[in-house]
């Protein structure tokens, strides 16, 4: 049919003709329609006439996201047996799959675009968390969890060592001796854990809307003075709660070395034979002068207290928490980084900002005169 048009001198689309031969998809409706209209030279305008691209992309978007071909079905979908029968060309037929992946590679990008999965808004939500503030938080969590827990137990075994080995009992009067201490200490203890917590929250929420002033800087995010103050604010009582870290951790590591002086005088009396060695409470101001609460070696006290878990349990138990007190201290440098370094990034994205208005201002200005200029020319002409 081809050939006996040709002599006619009349001529089909090679595409409709070659996708007719190897059934593609729409391409019989279109050679149909161009028969037609060279046979009756009459064009069809109430049909809607089909494109040259012969593949199954309408059909496909038709179909649910889950049941849309992978690459291979797709380039078995639209490259016909056929087709690579009649035209033997390895590079051509080569040529011809890579269009078609590159094309089923482009919609699912469009599609992903559109209609996002739970895989890319995972990764989106994720590409949102400010992780060095997040490391800071959980670092900050884990020193103070540390400090307070163990420094709590760690006061509630000193008071059951000075009550059953060294005979210490508490003032029947309202008075402030060691135990009434120790209670001020747990209550600031409680007051630290709950204040720290409220704490790290609010340094997360400031890492989050910092990452986002930053991100969202050329978009409808303004970033406002009052902003700019609430990091300055939170640079400032991060500095003081860190000076704050470090006078706790140096007061921490005094119930240590006492601890270890006791312990260093157990193995002591314990080594050498016929050794005097005393433990007296009254050399760190825990009893009055006048009370004599001596604890001697060769004493059953003093060994019981030696062999005692009260003693080692203490003992490692204010270990961890002054690890826990210089793991606040760590995590308040770490925060002074983060906040410093977003101060820095909020300082020069609102001198872009202004750079920005003050373009747009000047563009609008030269847009105005010349528009200006042009009226008064016309009038001029006019």
């Amino acid at each position: 049919m081809e050939r006996s048009l040709q002599k006619q001198n009349l001529h089909l689309t090679k595409e409709a003709v070659d996708g007719t031969v190897h059934c593609k998809p729409g391409a019989a409706e279109l050679l149909v329609q161009e028969v037609y209209e060279i046979l009756t030279n009459r064009s069809v305008r109430d049909a809607e006439r089909p494109g040259l691209d012969f593949t199954d992309r309408e059909y496909q978007e038709r179909l649910p996201t889950l049941a849309r071909p992978t690459a291979s079905t797709a380039i078995k979908s639209n490259l016909a047996t056929t087709e690579t029968m009649a035209e033997p060309d390895v590079s051509t037929n080569r040529r011809k799959a890579e269009v078609i992946l590159r094309r089923h590679l482009e919609d699912r990008a469009a599609e992903r675009a559109l209609h996002p999965g739970c895989l890319e808004c995972c990764i989106k939500c994720l590409g949102g968390i400010p992780y060095p503030s997040l490391i800071a938080t959980i670092l900050l969590y884990a020193g103070v969890a540390l400090f307070c827990g163990c420094g709590h137990e760690a006061l509630s075994g000193t008071v059951t060592i000075l009550q059953n080995y060294f005979e210490v009992m508490r003032s029947p009067v309202d008075a402030l001796d060691v135990f009434t201490m120790i209670d001020i200490i747990k209550y600031v203890i409680y007051g630290i854990a709950s204040a720290f917590f409220v704490y790290g929250i609010l340094l997360m929420v400031e890492g989050f809307f910092t990452s986002g002033a930053i991100k969202d800087l050329y978009g409808d995010f303004k970033i406002t003075t009052c902003g700019r103050c609430v990091s300055a604010w939170f640079i400032m009582l991060t500095y003081i709660f860190m000076l704050a870290w470090l006078g706790v951790t140096a007061f921490t590591s005094l119930p240590v070395f006492i601890y270890f002086n006791i312990w260093n005088i157990c193995q002591n009396a314990t080594v050498l034979e016929g050794a005097t060695l005393c433990l007296d409470p009254r050399q760190y101001g825990i009893v009055p002068i006048a009370d004599a609460k001596t604890v001697c070696a060769g004493s059953e006290k003093f060994y019981k207290m030696c062999e005692s878990n009260e003693l080692d349990m203490t003992f490692h138990l204010f270990i961890c928490a002054l690890a826990g007190a210089g793991a606040a201290v760590i995590a308040m440098i770490h925060y002074l980084m983060v906040l410093s370094a977003n101060w820095a990034y909020v300082k020069d994205a609102c001198r872009m900002q202004k750079y920005e208005d003050i373009k747009s201002k000047e563009e609008q200005e030269l847009h105005d005169i010349h528009s200006t200029r042009s009226k008064e020319r016309l009038n001029a002409y006019t």
